[in-house]
């Protein structure tokens, strides 16, 4: 995998340098109602404080949403004095979604991170239209939104969607173990574009999340994506 240009400019929510965290699938368990006492939010952060970690992602938590402006200000102190800053991560691209997920941004984080669904892939000129519509308000409060990869779409096409969409702050956030990349069979002849050979494509903000606990990860790393501007989006 290549290096990324030079001219990639680095994430305003980092700052360009490496941050280690850990998300709340970490505790996945010790959250759930399958314990005593599960933990909530606030149990997270402070947990997270004691590790050797510089963030904590708040993922596919659907309690954040109805966390009144008082607890939301709460857990936001409650991690800047621990040093440590938040990321929140949803699903889909329906702008209301998003710019709801925006509002919280604004009291919380400068990152937000979502999944492109399948359903909305099949469409891509619907989700570059969607993605559009909340990108000028997005870059307003200097909120970045990081789509990330996962098995359902090839990396490829959702590298295309966000270059597509043509907003700086809309990007890519790489999992690597939740990604898919064409693959040529054993026996395959031909230009190597044609069953899917790599190539560098830049983006503003490349992060990549460990389920294991690793909540984000700036990196120097390049998107894979297949070569040609032709190939259309699949669903296979």
């Amino acid at each position: 995998m290549s290096a990324l240009p030079q001219d990639l400019p680095p994430s305003s929510a980092t700052g360009g340098q490496m941050r280690i965290g850990l998300s709340t699938y970490t505790y996945l368990w010790r959250m759930s109602d399958r314990v005593p006492t599960p933990m909530r939010l606030g149990d997270v952060v402070d947990d997270a404080a004691t590790r050797d970690v510089d963030l904590v992602q708040i993922c596919d938590r659907p309690e954040l949403e109805d966390l009144p402006e008082t607890r939301l200000g709460e857990l936001r102190a409650r991690a800047g004095q621990a040093g440590l800053g938040l990321e929140v991560g949803t699903r889909g691209i329906d702008p209301p979604h998003l710019l709801g997920y925006l509002e919280l941004a604004h009291r919380l984080v400068t990152m937000v991170r979502s999944m492109v669904s399948a359903e909305q892939a099949a469409s891509p000129d619907r989700a570059v239209a969607m993605l559009r519509e909340v990108g000028p308000a997005y870059a307003d409060a200097g909120v970045e939104l990081a789509l990330e990869t996962y098995e359902q779409i090839r990396t490829a096409d959702l590298v295309r969607l966000v270059t597509d969409t043509g907003f700086p702050g809309i990007g890519i956030c790489l999992d690597p173990g939740n990604s898919r990349t064409p693959r040529c069979p054993p026996n395959a002849t031909g230009p190597p574009a044609r069953c899917g050979s790599s190539t560098t494509t830049r983006r503003p903000h490349d992060r990549i999340p460990d389920r294991a606990g690793t909540a984000g990860r700036d990196t120097d790393a390049a998107v894979d994506a297949r070569s040609g501007p032709e190939a259309p989006f699949h669903r296979d």
